[in-house]
């Protein structure tokens, strides 16, 4: 058998350092970004408003349920490392509610998200300036449908329950149904219009945080949900 083409394992080569790089770079930018952050002397549960009466209860899910939401998805979503078409998941939608019916419903009364379900393929997007600089690259992560599926059912559950108890305060917009970041734009464009009205002085101070997702405490992040009854294995 010939050996491979060198030329050939020399660009294997390049290319496994660059994804070693990229990987190396997007798994501790998030950590490294949060020890820089300053300590507070407010606590973050100080900021909360405690009135929620009743627990979080996570309903069974159906197969209709599944059948419903396998027909919303969009047949342009990205395959994720398993390589499943949406196609494939919609033609089989019938055969398939009832076993991911079963296994969804074992992960919400075991509070375990399965692992097969946690793994995506990342893919470095360029934002801008040098391309040989890995911080210029934003990744997005491919996730199997079946771990969109679950990800739906659960985030139902969950937006309901904080609908219903009032958690979220009525500036919050943006991922909300009905307070979209456009009504967010509204309210502030009306806010100065009224300021200019009325002869007064508006003053803005806009934030853009860096990579907030990634530098988010999760032990602060599990304690406010436990505060606000979203607790027991989901948690």
């Amino acid at each position: 058998m010939p050996d491979v083409n060198p030329s050939y394992r020399c660009r294997v080569r390049l290319f496994t350092k660059i994804a070693e790089n990229f990987n190396r770079y997007f798994s501790n930018i998030g950590s490294s970004l949060a020890k820089s952050i300053a300590p507070s002397s407010c606590k973050a549960t100080d900021y909360l408003k405690v009135n929620t009466l009743d627990s979080l209860f996570l309903s069974p899910i159906t197969p209709s349920e599944i059948i419903d939401q396998i027909a919303l998805m969009k047949n342009s979503y990205s395959k994720g490392y398993d390589d499943i078409a949406i196609r494939v998941i919609k033609h089989s939608a019938n055969e398939l509610s009832s076993i991911l019916a079963e296994i969804f419903n074992q992960s919400l009364e075991q509070g375990v998200f399965p692992d097969q379900l946690k793994i995506s393929k990342v893919v470095p997007i360029f934002k801008a300036g040098d391309k040989t600089k890995v911080s210029n690259y934003r990744p997005i992560s491919l996730l199997s449908p079946f771990a969109k599926l679950l990800e739906k059912k659960f985030h139902t559950r969950l937006i309901s329950f904080v609908d219903k108890n009032n958690i979220l305060v009525d500036n919050q917009y943006g991922f909300r149904k009905h307070l979209s970041t456009e009504l967010a734009l509204l309210d502030l464009t009306n806010q100065i219009t009224k300021a200019l009205d009325e002869h007064q002085t508006m003053i803005g101070i806009f934030l853009d945080l860096s990579k907030a997702f990634d530098t988010v405490n999760h032990a602060i992040l599990i304690k406010k949900t436990r505060i606000l009854r979203v607790k027991g294995s989901p948690a």
